[in-house]
């Protein structure tokens, strides 16, 4: 059924590789619609068909089966110059830019309305400038793209695809070479682009908690095939992301939103309680050492945490012999595990 609200939607989509053997199909029977002014984060394992279903998507691949309309026509049978106008896509991949500078990369976004000859009307430098204001790139626009760092370079490339001013902006993998802040900051970025310019915007990642934290609509990718779409909340709440993405080795709590490594205890149990804060800690301390943390307070060994002369922190171990009082969780750890 048509979802009016969408900009980009499938029909009974099928994806993989063709061959003249048979066909390779990583995901099938896929009915999806991406709408005006939400970020969604494509997820799933390696090998999940992520990257196949981007590339589908964007027109770079063809479909095994069902359509992919954009707007009110199939992406299929668009030309390449209307396609660049109604969707832009960012890689990982180093493009080879040459000398170019940052303005002059961000400039090639006109492209699609420009022509070669690169004429650009007031309207095309009134998209450019708002595309630098929105990335915050005016500090990189007279440097040469090939002497700019990872995360410079992804908000270039973001600048170009908003110059592009297409309804839609497809992001394979854009913080896959960017450290920590970086990545929080560029998902921060397109969580607000999206909601500010009402443009629909999809990108794949294997960053877990920070799609968590930013995506108004998530789909994750089976491995094997089939995918499962929904608000992040509502597929915790079902079982969903945990269906997908627990392992053996490690599994996602749904009390705190983030994964947790398994461990089998290999100390003696014990009970913990204090103020939230510094219990989560000594917990996570105190299971990775080896030991069995009860939530109830039949263990042998007890551990008060509490606050003493303001902002100083003790823990205090009782239940062979007298009390004993410690003042970091490096101590409380070697006294523990010397017992």
């Amino acid at each position: 059924m048509k979802d009016n609200r969408a900009i980009l939607q499938t029909e009974a989509l099928s994806i993989g590789y063709r061959s003249k053997s048979a066909d390779l199909v990583i995901a099938g029977d896929l009915n999806l619609s991406l709408e005006a002014g939400k970020l969604v984060c494509l997820l799933g394992e390696n090998g999940s068909g992520k990257s196949t279903l981007m590339r589908t998507l964007a027109g770079l691949q063809p479909a095994l089966a069902g359509k992919i309309l954009l707007g009110q026509r199939e992406l299929a049978r668009l030309k390449p110059q209307e396609l660049a106008t109604q969707l832009s896509l960012v890689l990982t991949e180093r493009l080879e830019t040459g000398n170019l500078t940052a303005r002059e990369v961000i400039t090639l976004g006109r492209t699609p309305y420009t022509g070669w000859l690169g004429q650009l009307s007031d309207a095309d430098r009134r998209q450019i400038d708002l595309a630098i204001a929105y990335t915050a790139t005016e500090s990189l626009l007279n440097r040469q793209i090939s002497q700019l760092s990872d995360g410079e370079r992804q908000k270039v490339m973001l600048a170009r695809a908003l110059t592009q001013d297409t309804g839609v902006i497809l992001l394979d993998e854009p913080t896959a070479h960017l450290d920590l802040p970086n990545r929080i900051g560029l998902m921060k970025l397109l969580h607000r682009l999206a909601a500010e310019t009402n443009k629909a915007i999809l990108l794949s990642t294997h960053e877990l908690d920070l799609a968590l934290q930013t995506a108004d609509q998530l789909w994750l990718m089976k491995k094997g095939g089939g995918l499962l779409a929904g608000v992040p909340e509502d597929l915790i709440l079902n079982g969903s992301f945990e269906s997908v993405f627990n392992q053996d080795n490690f599994f996602f709590d749904t009390n705190t939103g983030t994964f947790n490594i398994q461990r089998e205890p290999t100390g003696e149990q014990v009970y913990l309680e204090g103020s939230d804060k510094e219990v989560l800690w000594t917990k996570k301390a105190l299971q990775r050492a080896g030991f069995s943390v009860s939530n109830t307070a039949d263990s042998r060994r007890k551990i008060k945490v509490m606050h003493i002369a303001g902002e100083r922190v003790m823990w205090e171990v009782s239940g062979s012999g007298s009390p004993v009082q410690l003042y970091s969780i490096a101590a409380l750890i070697t006294f523990l595990t010397s017992q």
